[in-house]
Formats: structure tokens, sequence, C-alpha cells
């Protein structure tokens, strides 16, 4: 039985998890659409933070390992290119919410030995992805034989297709 159809934020999941018990636990859930976060902040917190405490906790019973998908929490970049050891400055609600995470995270491995690897990774791309992300917008629009608009051309990103997300996962999870 998978656990799929709970909800991370309830505390009954510690259990659904641990009964299971597995030995490599990926968390994958949350939300993630940065102008939701602006809108709607406790559903960010409460899914992306305390969500991930709660399967911290099935973590430290059941002795699983831990893959968190986290974000970009740098910040505005004062330099491209961003090392992975640059501070931490999340400057929006959903990044802020990943963050809490990965520090709730760390606790768990000081306080419990509770082992995790936390994979920062964003604008993930793929099939399947809403359209109001930019590359299904893009698609959309070229598909659409129009023109291809964008609100902002200044920000510059790094893109992950979700198949090589999928494959840094899998090494994540031998490591």
């Amino acid at each position: 039985m998978g656990c799929s159809e709970f909800d991370i934020r309830e505390h009954k999941i510690i259990s659904s998890i641990t009964h299971v018990n597995p030995s490599i636990i990926i968390i994958a859930a949350g939300k993630s659409f940065v102008p939701d976060s602006w809108k709607y902040p406790n559903d960010f917190y409460s899914i992306n933070t305390l969500g991930t405490i709660n399967v911290a906790e099935a973590a430290r019973i059941s002795g699983a390992k831990i893959i968190f998908l986290s974000t970009f929490v740098y910040g505005a970049p004062y330099s491209l290119l961003i090392s992975e050891t640059g501070s931490a400055q999340p400057f929006n609600p959903y990044a802020s919410s990943k963050f809490l995470a990965e520090l709730s995270l760390k606790n768990y491995f000081d306080f419990f030995g509770v082992a995790s690897s936390v994979l920062r990774v964003f604008n993930v791309y793929g099939e399947g992805q809403k359209d109001d992300f930019l590359i299904p917008t893009i698609i959309s629009q070229y598909k659409n034989g129009g023109s291809i608009h964008v609100k902002d051309l200044s920000p510059k990103r790094d893109y992950i297709h979700v198949d090589d997300l999928t494959d840094a996962i899998v090494v994540a999870s031998k490591k």
C-alpha cells in the first residue's frame, strides 16, 4: 500500500509511512507555484515545512533515509554562477517554506541521526506540467502559431528536465 492518498500535513501520514517500513523516502510533495505562495503562504508553510517534518518523523521511526527536493534558496544572486555553498536568503514564501524544511531535516540529522540528501532543484520542466509555468506556456504559444511572449526577459535561469531530475534522485538514493 502506497501513501500517495494521504496528506503529508496530517499526523496520520507518519503511521502510514512507518507501516510500509521504507528504507528511503523521497519527499517530492509540496506546493511550488511561486505566485501562489504570496496569495496562500499558509498552504506553502503547512505542506512544504510541516509536511516535511511529519515525513522526517516517519523516517526517524522507520530508520529510513530521506531525499528531499528543495528549491533555489539563495535570494537575489550577487553574481553568476551561484555556488551550492552560497548563503541561503529565501526571497519568497515558497523558497522560505522549503528552506525551513531543509533546516528541520538538518535538525533531524543532528538530534536523531536521520540521514537526508537535499537536492536544490529549480525550474523543472517536462510532460504534464501545468500550463501556467514558463516552458509549457512557451510551447503552447509556439504550437498555436502565435508570437511567443513572456512577462520578463531579465531573469536568468537554469532548467532541468524531469527525466534528468529522476536520474539525480536515483544517484542520491545510492549515496
